[in-house]
């Protein structure tokens, strides 16, 4: 089973750790990490070349009148009534045509969220978007693997998909659903996977294309790191792309290359016809990729870009150049100094996260404020590639504060999650989480009018999670107050990007 081969450090890995010291409260403990493994030309309608004339007669499916051009939530499923989705058609969709499609995931329920990120791309390019209303972090993987094969289901018999280019993404705990399903269905063509790997709970030994995004400063950069050499060793067509940012949903410009990237990769397989335009439309991504990791000096990023492109483009472009640049800057000296350097930062920044996740619990706020004080003070006097790393040491002891704060509240411990919102928002003072927590604390202690402040500063942050906030059983006594009311409302705008 390739599943099985491959092994990653997942975040849920990462999650069960931090709650075993929490329970045990042994500080000393050991954090074990294992690294693994565990078309048409830009101006035109993608779609008008990509959708394919398949034989009704081998791919039939019942047309619902759905608006084109525009995102629609909460579609029931056919399937199962208790499922609902999110679905954007390109304009150009038609009965008569097969359209390739993505099946997306987030890690939230927010299925909006990235069709409203991404349906421009899928305009442009001709592409199918579905997402799931339902799968979310936290659910057992029997629950989310039912929702993703029912979605799947859903976007072969509900619409005209090309059978060949049926494609899953997901964010977060949303990629590893993504990447399980794709594991177990067989007949996935290819994967986005955003800032999170595998989570080895899926069974399956079908390859696919994958294509893996994460921040400069996301704390799961390691992982999604690890999982490129995991399939590369394991025989898997593979791309990582990196984006300035941090653990979330990859801006639309970069998932462009997503998209363009799966269109070549399908083209060399067979699966739809040449585009020199999409082709040309890579590679020029690709060089203007490179170029600015030239002008940063980041020798790592151009050799990972260089060979990706070589990989991909090879037998559809004239890429000689390019190989020939590639095999001399990995000859370079400048380069193997760097792999040896970035060596020595990952296990620099894995020995940081695990001192981070021992050390939570048994300093007061005051150290903690020295100590994140000292933290962004290096960050900001370190050189790039040190300072990403020390960043992402930041924003993972954010994640460590979350998991204890919401650890202690659901153990109803309300008071003592004080210290870690505390500690949170000072690593994170933007991050709408803490507001969101400290609500939750507040109703545990019967403070209403501190819930709503909170509630209200959340969404002040932009704070989405809609199906968090209806389905928390701490907030319920609020659904008939019209303040409340008004919180959703403000929280659904917040997802539509109204």
């Amino acid at each position: 089973m390739i599943l099985n081969q491959i092994r990653i450090i997942t975040f849920t890995n990462k999650i069960d750790y931090i709650k075993r010291l929490f329970v045990s409260q042994l500080s000393s403990a050991l954090f074990a990490v294992s690294m693994f493994i565990s078309c048409t030309s830009a101006g035109e309608k993608a779609g008008d070349t990509t959708a394919s004339k398949d034989s009704i007669t081998t791919h039939q499916v019942t047309i619902d009148e759905f608006k084109k051009g525009q995102v629609i939530d909460s579609i029931r499923c056919t399937s199962d009534g208790a499922q609902y989705f999110a679905l954007y058609l390109p304009t150009n969709y038609s009965p008569n045509l097969n359209f390739p499609c993505i099946v997306l995931f987030d890690a939230h329920a927010r299925g909006v969220l990235p069709l409203n990120k991404y349906k421009d791309l899928a305009e442009k390019y001709g592409y199918i978007l579905l997402a799931s209303d339902n799968s979310k972090n936290g659910l057992s993987p029997e629950v989310t693997g039912k929702y993703a094969a029912a979605l799947l289901a859903e976007a072969r018999t509900r619409f005209n998909t090309d059978p060949a280019r049926v494609y899953t993404a997901g964010f977060s705990g949303g990629s590893r659903v993504a990447g399980d399903v794709a594991m177990k269905d067989g007949n996935v063509s290819g994967v986005i996977g955003c800032s999170a790997g595998f989570s080895g709970n899926g069974q399956g030994g079908s390859k696919f294309d994958y294509v893996g995004f994460a921040g400069e400063q996301d704390f799961n950069l390691l992982e999604m790191e690890a999982l490129d050499q995991q399939l590369q060793a394991h025989g898997f067509v593979h791309q990582l792309f990196t984006f300035p940012g941090i653990h979330g949903w990859p801006p639309a410009e970069n998932l462009e290359m997503a998209m363009l990237w799966l269109q070549v990769n399908a083209m060399k397989a067979r699966k739809q016809p040449k585009t020199d335009d999409v082709v040309d439309l890579l590679k020029s991504l690709y060089n203007k990729q490179i170029t600015s990791a030239e002008k940063a000096k980041d020798i790592i990023a151009q050799e990972q870009l260089l060979s990706g492109m070589v990989s991909v483009l090879n037998s559809l472009s004239d890429v000689s150049s390019e190989e020939k640049k590639l095999a001399t800057l990995q000859q370079s000296a400048e380069y193997k100094k760097a792999i040896a350097n970035e060596g020595a930062l990952q296990q620099q920044e894995l020995a940081g996260q695990q001192e981070l996740a021992k050390e939570i619990a048994a300093h007061d706020d005051k150290w903690w404020a020295d100590k994140i004080a000292s933290m962004k003070k290096e960050i900001s006097s370190s050189p790039v590639v040190v300072a990403r790393m020390k960043q992402r040491l930041l924003n993972y002891l954010g994640l460590v504060c979350y998991l204890y704060a919401d650890g202690v509240i659901k153990q109803g411990d309300a008071r003592s999650s004080g210290h870690y919102l505390n500690v949170f928002q000072m690593v994170d003072p933007a991050n709408p989480d803490v507001s969101y927590l400290k609500a939750i604390q507040c109703m545990k202690l019967q403070d209403v009018q501190g819930t709503l402040i909170a509630l209200n500063k959340a969404v002040d942050l932009a704070y989405n999670n809609v199906a968090d906030i209806l389905s928390e059983e701490m907030f319920a006594p609020l659904h008939s107050d019209p303040k409340f009311a008004a919180i959703v409302k403000r929280m659904n705008q917040n997802l539509s990007g109204k």
